[in-house]
C-alpha cells in the first residue's frame, strides 16, 4: 500500500495529527466485519498503522525555516552551504571538477557520516535539482543512490527517488556546456542584427518559482519546444476539422512568445532560447524576422554548432526555398542556391556532432525533399516519428513529402516510365496520405526484386490490416516477420547489415506487433499473445519510447481481456503501472478487467486512483456506481454521483447507474426518461457505453418496462419490453440475458416459450445453464417429463451443478407426495445428498430436511437442521425446520422454543411460516387465544392471505369465538363470489360452497338453528343460482366444469351424510359426485340405488334393470386416491342408510383405489405425512366389509406412530372420531357416545360431532 492509497483508505487528508489518524481509523472500523470482509480489514488496520508511522516519524524531507545561525551548524550544515554555493552560479554548477572536490570531503565518504551527508544532500536536492547528467553520475558513485533506492523510498518519496534514476542515465533536454553571459552573447548578436521584438501577447505565462533564478530560466527554455508542437497541433486538428471550437488556438503561441520576453530578462543565455525565439517569430507569421535570425546562425556563424537551435535555423531557411519555389518571390537562383548549400553544410555539421537530433532530422528531410529525393526524405523524417509518433511537424512534412512525391509518380505512370521501385514509393505516399484506396492496385501491378521485396510484403500487410481484411494481410504479415527476422538473426551473428536494414530492424518491434494484431483479429490468441510479447520485450530493451512500450502491452492487454482471460490481462495492467507511476490507461484497464472479474475493491480502488488523475472520465464513476448497487451500497453509489457531478462528467455509462438507483427508489418515471435518453445516445452512436456493455444495457431497459405494472398489478408494458428486445439484439450476436427475457416477455404474454430455448439451445449447444433454464420453464409449464430430460443433460454436462440436483430433488419429491412410491423419495434423498457434497450449505441442508419430514424420517430431519443451525445461527428456517421436528414428535415445549428462536432472529418480514408453526403448537395443545393471536400478528405483518384467514376462522371455532370465526367465513365466501363474477372460473364456485357450508357448520356448533338453516337457504340459493340443481346439466357440462361439478357434489355428500346425518340426500349426492367425474356425453345410470331399493322392497316390483353406481376409477388418469376417498363416506352412507351390500361394494372398491394407487396396500398406510389418518380411515373400511375386531386394533395402533403433518389436535382426533362411527354403527351407543364425547373434548369445530351428540345423547349434552 502506498501513501497515497494509505488516505485513501481512511478517507482523510494526509495530518500529521495522530487523534484525527485514530479517529478516522475508528470511523471506518465500525463498518468492516473481519468474519465477512477480511481483506478489507486488514487493508485498513495496514492504513491506520502506516499514517501512525507517518505521523512520528521524523520527516526528513521538511527542512529548516528559515537558515540556522552559524553557531547551531553541524560540519554537515557547512557541507550542504558549500553545495549551495556550486549550484546557485551555473557557470560552477556544470563544472564536474568542482563537484570532484566537493564530492571528495570525507564527510561524503567516511561510514560513520556518509549515511547522514548523503540524506541531507538529497533533501538539498529536491529543491534544487537541474544538474547536468555527468553530475548526477558523480553523486550516484559516492553516494550509491540508485543501488539504495529501496533503503532511501522508507524516507525520499517514490517519484523523485525515480527522477534521480532517470536522471543518472539521461541527458537534460538543456546542455549546459552552452549556457553563456547574455552580455557576452548580445555582444555577438549586435554585431550582425538589431535587435527583433516579440510582440507581447494577451496569454499570461507564470513561471515556476525556485529559490535559484537559473532555474526558472532553465525550466522555462526547456518548455518552449513543447510550446511550439502544441500550438503545430492545434493547427494541424483545426485543418482536419479535429479542434473543439472551444479551444483557444493562439493559447500555445502566446505562452512561447512571452516565455521569449521572459527570458531576455535574465543575464544568462542558451542557444534554446535563439531557437525558441526563431520558432515564436515563424509562427507569429514574422518569417522575415525569423529568417534574418537563421540567416545570423547559417551564414554569419553567430552561435557554435547546437543540436537544436543550429538545425531550426537551417529548416526556417529551406521552408524560405521551398516556399519561394515556383513563385515569384524574394529569392533569386544565386541566393536559393547559397541557402541550399550554406544548410546543407551545417546539417551535415549538427549530424556529425548530434546525428540524433529530432531536429536536425526535420531540416534533413526537408532538404532531400527540396532535392526531390522522396524516398530519402521519408526515410528521414519517418526517423523522427520512429522516436515520436505524434510529432505533428514531422507528420506535416511526411504528408507535404507524400503527396508531391505521389503526383511525381503518378505523372511517370502515365508516362509509362516509372519503375517498380518508383511503383512502391508511389504505394507507400498513398499509404502516408491515408489514402488506402489506390494502393492495392499499385501493389498489384509490381514485380517485385530482392531490392523492395521487404517494403512489399511490409505495405501489402498493412494495407489490408488498415482495410480490416486480415485473412489476406496475414500471408504478407508473415513474410515480413520472416524478413524481419533474417536480419535479426544476421545482426545478432555479427554481420554488417546496410544503413536500411540497420534502419528496418530498428523497427522489429512495431513489425512483430502487426503481426500480432492480426492474428489477434484472427482468433488465434495464443500466437498473437507471442508476438505481442515479442514486440513488448524488443521495445523495453530498446527503452527509447516508453510510450511504445505500454501500447504494445495495453493491446496484449485489450486481447486477454476480450478473451476473458482476465487473471493474464490482470498481469499486463500490473506489469504496466509498476513501469510508470500513475499509469492511467493501466488503471482503466485494470479497473475494467477487476470488474469482469467480480474484484469488487479493486474496482474501486482503481476509481479512486482513475479520478486522481483524469477525474473527468465518466466510466471509472461508472463502474464505481455499478459495484456498489450491486452490493446495496447506495448512499457510496450517490457520492459516486456527487464527485462525478463536481468533474462536471457527463457519461450514459453513469446515467445508466443512476437509472437503476431510481429504480431502487421508484422513481419510475425519472427512470424511464433517462434511460429513454440513453437508448437515443447509443442509436445515434453518441454514446460512451462500449459494444460490450450496451447489450447489458438494453438488457437492463428491457427488464425495466417488462416490470412496470399498472394499478392492478398487471404487466402493462410488454409492447416496450419487447421492442427494445429486438433493439438490444440488433447491436450484436446472441445475448444470453435477453434471450432469458425474451423467454420471460413470452411466458407473461400468455405464449408458449419453447422456441426461444430451442433458439437458445442452437446458439449455447454446451452450456448447462441453458438446459437448466428451459427445465424451469418446463417446469412451470407443468411439463415434468420434458423438464426432467432438461435437467438430465443439464446435469451431463456439469455433474457438479447443485442448482440440478435440487430441481430433480424437488421432482422425485414431487412424485412421491403424488404417487407414494418409496423408490421416489429414496431417489429424493439421494439428488438432495449430492447436492450437500457438492455445496454443504445451511440452504440445502433445510430443502433436505423438509425431504425427511416427508418421509418420516425425524431423526435426520433433526440431524440437517440442528447442522444448519451450526452454520448460521440466525437462519430462520433451520429454527422453524427443528421445531417441525420436535411439533411432529409432539415436544410441545421444544417446538415452542424452536419456533420463538426463529421469531427472534428473523429480519424484516421474511417468512410468516414461524408464527403460522407456533400457532399450531398452542392449537394442538388447546391453548386457542394464543393460536389466535400469532395468526392474528401474521396476517398484520403478512397481510390477510385466504390461508391465515382460514386457520383463524378454525382456531375462533375451537376457541368458540363463532361470530368472529362466521365472519371470515363469510369474507372467504364472498371473495370467492367476486373472483367468479370477474373471471368465471367455476373453481371459485366450489370454494363459495365450501365456506357456506362452513357457515351453516358454525351456526349448528354456535346452538343458533335458525341461523344454520339461514345459511342453508344461502347455500341452496347459490346452488340453484350456478345451476347444480338442474336436471339437464350432466348433458351440458363438459371439460373441466365437470370436475368443479364433481367436486362441488362431492362437498355437499360429505356436508349431508357427516354434519346433517340425511343419508340418502348424500347418497344421491354421491351419484352426481361419480357422474361428473365420467367423461361428458356418456350415459348414466337411469335411477339412484336408493330408489331400486325401495322398488325391490315394494309389493308392487316392476320387470326393470337394478340401478349401478359407475367406476370412475376405470378412466385413464383416474385420481384413484380422491375416489377411493369419495367411495369410503359414499360407503359411509349407505351402511348407515341400510343399504349394507352396497356399503360392502363401495368400501372394496375404495380399498382397490387405495392399493391401485400405491401398487401395495401397506405402502397406502405407512405413508408419513398421514399414516394416522389413512389407518383411521382403512379401520372404517375393515368395518364396512365385516371385520369389526380388525378395524378397532388398526384404529388403536394409531396412537403407536407420529402424527399427520397437517394435525392440529394434540392425539389423534380421527382415531377417536372412527372409533365413535364404529360403535355407533354397530348399535353400541353408549359406547358411540363415550367416544364422541372425547372427541368433543378434543375440539369443538367438527359440527358432525356436536349433531352426533345432539342426535345421540340430547342438546344439553353438548352445551
Amino acid at each position: 500500500m502506498n501513501t497515497v492509497e494509505m488516505w485513501q483508505v481512511l478517507e482523510i487528508e494526509p495530518t500529521k495529527e495522530e487523534d484525527k489518524i485514530v479517529a478516522a481509523y475508528r470511523t471506518k472500523v465500525v463498518t468492516v466485519n473481519p468474519e465477512d470482509d477480511a481483506e478489507g480489514f486488514m487493508r485498513l488496520r495496514e492504513a491506520f498503522e502506516m499514517a501512525i508511522n507517518y505521523a512520528r516519524e521524523d520527516d526528513v524531507l521538511e527542512g529548516e525555516e528559515g537558515e540556522k545561525p552559524e553557531a547551531e551548524k553541524t560540519d554537515i550544515d557547512r557541507h550542504i552551504d558549500k553545495l549551495d554555493e556550486i549550484y546557485k552560479d551555473i557557470f560552477s554548477r556544470r563544472d564536474v571538477e568542482k563537484w570532484k572536490e566537493w564530492l571528495s570531503d570525507p564527510l561524503c565518504l567516511e561510514l560513520d557520516t556518509s549515511d547522514n551527508m548523503r540524506e541531507a544532500t538529497l533533501v538539498y536536492l529536491m529543491r534544487h535539482f537541474m544538474l547536468p547528467m555527468e553530475v548526477w553520475q558523480l553523486l550516484d558513485q559516492t553516494f550509491s543512490l540508485e543501488e539504495d533506492k529501496d533503503v532511501l523510498a522508507e524516507k525520499f518519496p517514490e517519484d523523485f527517488l525515480g527522477f534521480v534514476v532517470y536522471r543518472i542515465h539521461n541527458e537534460d533536454f538543456v546542455d549546459y556546456e552552452f549556457f553563456m553571459p547574455r552580455e557576452e552573447y548580445n555582444e555577438i548578436y549586435s554585431k550582425v542584427l538589431k535587435p527583433i521584438e516579440i510582440p507581447e501577447k494577451p496569454t499570461v505565462f507564470e513561471p515556476d518559482e525556485y529559490e535559484c533564478m537559473d532555474d526558472s530560466y532553465i525550466r522555462s527554455v526547456s518548455i518552449t519546444q513543447a510550446e511550439a508542437m502544441a500550438y503545430l497541433t492545434k493547427v494541424y486538428e483545426q485543418s482536419r476539422g479535429e479542434l473543439p471550437e472551444d479551444v483557444n488556438i493562439d493559447e500555445n503561441l502566446d505562452i512561447l512568445c512571452n516565455i521569449v520576453r521572459y527570458l531576455k530578462a535574465f543575464d544568462i543565455w542558451h542557444p534554446i532560447e535563439l531557437g525558441a525565439e526563431m520558432r515564436a517569430l515563424q509562427l507569429s507569421g514574422m518569417m522575415l524576422e525569423a529568417t534574418a535570425l537563421a540567416r545570423a546562425v547559417v551564414f554569419d556563424k553567430i552561435i557554435p554548432v547546437h543540436r537544436y537551435a543550429s538545425p531550426i535555423a537551417a529548416y526556417l531557411l529551406l521552408k524560405l526555398v521551398k516556399d519561394s519555389d515556383g513563385t515569384e518571390g524574394e529569392l533569386d537562383e544565386a541566393d536559393r542556391k547559397e541557402i541550399l548549400e550554406k544548410s546543407k553544410e551545417l546539417i551535415d555539421e549538427v549530424e556529425a556532432l548530434y546525428p540524433y537530433s529530432s531536429m536536425l532530422l526535420v531540416a534533413k528531410s526537408y532538404y532531400q525533399f527540396i532535392e526531390k529525393d522522396y524516398p530519402e526524405a521519408s526515410d528521414t523524417i519517418i526517423e523522427v516519428l520512429d522516436d515520436n509518433q505524434k510529432n505533428t511537424e514531422a507528420i506535416i512534412i511526411l504528408k507535404d513529402i507524400s503527396k508531391e512525391a505521389a503526383e511525381y509518380y503518378e505523372k511517370k505512370r502515365e508516362d509509362g516510365t516509372i519503375t517498380e521501385d518508383e511503383k512502391l514509393e508511389l504505394a507507400w505516399s498513398y499509404f502516408r496520405l491515408e489514402d488506402i484506396d489506390p494502393i492495392i492496385p499499385v501493389l498489384d501491378t509490381i514485380e517485385p526484386n530482392d531490392d523492395i521485396f521487404y517494403g512489399y510484403n511490409n505495405l501489402y500487410g498493412r494495407c489490408y490490416s488498415q482495410k480490416e481484411e486480415f485473412e489476406k494481410a496475414e500471408p504478407y504479415l508473415a513474410k515480413w516477420i520472416e524478413m524481419m527476422n533474417d536480419m535479426r538473426k544476421k545482426s545478432a551473428a555479427g554481420e554488417e547489415l546496410s544503413k536500411k536494414d540497420k534502419s528496418r530492424v530498428t523497427r522489429a518491434a512495431f513489425c512483430y506487433y502487426m503481426y500480432a494484431q492480426c492474428l489477434d483479429h484472427l482468433k488465434k490468441t495464443d500466437e498473437a499473445e507471442e508476438y505481442y510479447k515479442q514486440a513488448i520485450e524488443l521495445s523495453f530493451e530498446d527503452g527509447t519510447d516508453m510510450n511504445e512500450e505500454l501500447f504494445y502491452r495495453e493491446s496484449l492487454g485489450k486481447m486477454l481481456h476480450k478473451e476473458k482471460k482476465y487473471p493474464a490481462a490482470m498481469e499486463v495492467w500490473n506489469a504496466m503501472i509498476e513501469r510508470i507511476d500513475h499509469c492511467v490507461p493501466a488503471y482503466i484497464h485494470r479497473q475494467e478487467t477487476a470488474h469482469a472479474m467480480h474484484d469488487a475493491q479493486l474496482v474501486i480502488d482503481d476509481y479512486y486512483n482513475i479520478i486522481r488523475d483524469f477525474p473527468s472520465y465518466g466510466k471509472a464513476y461508472g463502474l464505481a456506481a455499478k459495484v456498489f448497487i450491486i452490493y446495496k451500497q447506495f448512499e457510496d453509489a450517490k457520492t459516486v454521483f456527487e464527485r462525478a457531478s463536481e468533474a462536471e462528467v457527463d457519461s450514459d455509462m453513469l446515467d445508466w447507474m443512476r437509472c437503476r438507483i431510481m429504480e431502487v427508489e421508484k422513481k419510475l418515471e425519472d427512470a424511464e426518461k433517462l434511460y429513454l435518453n440513453i437508448e437515443q445516445n447509443v442509436r445515434e452512436e453518441k454514446s460512451d457505453i462500449t459494444d460490450t456493455e450496451v447489450l447489458d444495457f438494453y438488457s437492463d431497459l428491457v427488464a425495466f418496462y417488462m416490470n412496470l405494472r399498472d394499478e392492478n398489478n398487471e404487466r402493462n408494458h410488454l409492447d416496450e419490453a419487447e421492442k427494445y428486445l429486438e433493439e438490444g439484439f440488433k447491436h450484436g450476436g446472441p445475448f444470453k440475458r435477453l434471450f432469458w427475457l425474451k423467454t420471460d416477455i413470452e411466458e407473461f404474454s400468455g405464449r408458449k416459450a419453447d422456441s426461444v430455448y430451442k433458439e437458445m439451445l442452437q446458439y449455447f449447444p454446451g452450456d448447462a445453464a441453458v438446459f437448466f433454464e428451459y427445465g424451469e420453464y418446463l417446469r412451470r409449464d407443468d411439463r415434468i417429463e420434458e423438464a426432467e430430460q432438461m435437467y438430465m443433460k443439464a446435469l451431463d454436462m456439469d455433474p457438479e451443478n447443485n442448482r440440478v440436483n435440487n430441481r430433480l430433488m424437488d421432482i422425485w419429491q414431487d412424485r412421491y407426495n403424488d404417487y407414494e412410491k418409496r423408490e421416489a423419495y429414496d431417489k429424493a434423498v439421494a439428488y438432495a445428498t449430492r447436492q450437500l457434497e457438492l455445496v454443504d450449505d445451511e440452504y440445502y441442508r433445510i430443502e433436505r430436511l423438509l425431504l425427511y419430514l416427508d418421509g418420516g424420517e425425524l431423526d435426520k430431519a433433526e440431524e440437517d437442521a440442528k447442522t444448519a443451525i451450526d452454520m448460521k445461527d440466525d437462519n430462520v428456517y433451520g429454527h422453524n425446520g427443528l421445531g417441525l421436528v420436535h411439533l411432529r414428535r409432539r415436544e410441545y415445549p421444544e417446538a415452542i422454543a424452536c419456533f420463538k428462536r426463529a421469531l427472534e432472529v428473523m429480519e424484516d418480514k421474511e417468512t410468516p411460516v414461524p408464527y403460522t408453526n407456533l400457532s399450531k403448537v398452542y392449537e394442538q395443545m388447546g391453548d386457542f387465544e394464543n393460536a389466535a393471536k400469532l395468526i392474528e400478528q401474521a396476517m398484520e405483518i403478512f397481510g390477510k392471505n385466504l390461508s391465515n384467514r382460514y386457520s383463524l376462522a378454525r382456531i375462533y371455532v375451537k376457541g368458540q369465538r363463532f361470530e368472529e370465526a362466521m365472519e371470515l367465513y363469510d369474507e372467504m365466501q364472498n371473495i370467492y363470489r367476486e373472483r367468479l363474477s370477474e373471471t368465471h372460473n367455476k373453481w371459485n364456485a366450489s370454494s363459495v360452497v365450501k365456506y357456506l357450508i362452513k357457515m351453516v357448520d358454525v351456526a349448528n356448533l354456535s346452538g343458533n338453528d335458525q341461523l344454520a338453516q339461514n345459511r342453508l337457504n344461502v347455500l341452496n340459493a347459490f346452488l340453484k343460482e350456478q345451476g347444480y340443481t338442474n336436471k339437464g346439466l350432466d348433458e351440458v357440462t363438459i371439460g373441466n366444469e365437470r370436475k368443479v361439478a364433481a367436486d362441488i357434489f362431492r362437498q355437499l355428500g360429505d356436508f349431508y351424510l357427516n354434519n346433517q346425518r340425511q343419508y340418502k340426500v348424500a347418497i344421491q349426492y354421491f351419484e352426481k359426485c361419480i357422474r361428473f367425474m365420467m367423461k361428458g356425453g356418456t350415459k348414466g345410470p337411469s335411477r339412484s340405488i336408493v330408489d331400486d331399493v325401495n322398488v325391490r322392497n315394494s309389493i308392487f316390483k316392476k320387470s326393470r334393470q337394478s340401478a349401478y353406481v359407475e367406476k370412475p376409477e376405470n378412466i385413464d388418469g383416474a385420481d384413484l386416491k380422491n375416489i377411493g376417498d369419495m367411495y369410503r363416506f359414499f360407503a359411509m352412507a349407505c351402511f348407515n342408510y341400510g343399504l349394507k351390500e352396497w356399503s360392502v361394494e363401495l368400501a372394496q372398491r375404495s380399498m382397490n383405489c387405495f392399493r391401485g394407487a400405491c401398487g401395495d396396500i401397506n405402502k397406502y398406510l405407512t405413508y408419513p405425512t398421514s399414516s394416522p389418518l389413512r389407518l383411521s380411515d382403512m379401520a372404517m373400511l375393515l368395518f364396512m366389509t365385516g371385520d369389526t375386531e380388525g378395524a378397532i386394533r388398526m384404529a388403536d395402533s394409531v396412537e403407536t406412530i407420529p402424527p399427520c403433518e397437517f394435525c392440529t389436535y394434540g392425539a389423534c382426533y380421527d382415531r377417536i372420531l372412527t372409533l365413535a362411527r364404529i360403535y355407533e354403527m354397530s348399535g353400541n351407543i353408549p359406547k358411540a357416545v363415550e367416544y364422541y364425547k372425547m372427541a368433543y373434548e378434543k375440539t369443538k369445530d367438527d359440527a358432525e360431532i356436536y349433531v352426533a351428540l345432539r342426535t345421540l345423547d340430547g342438546r344439553s349434552s353438548v352445551k
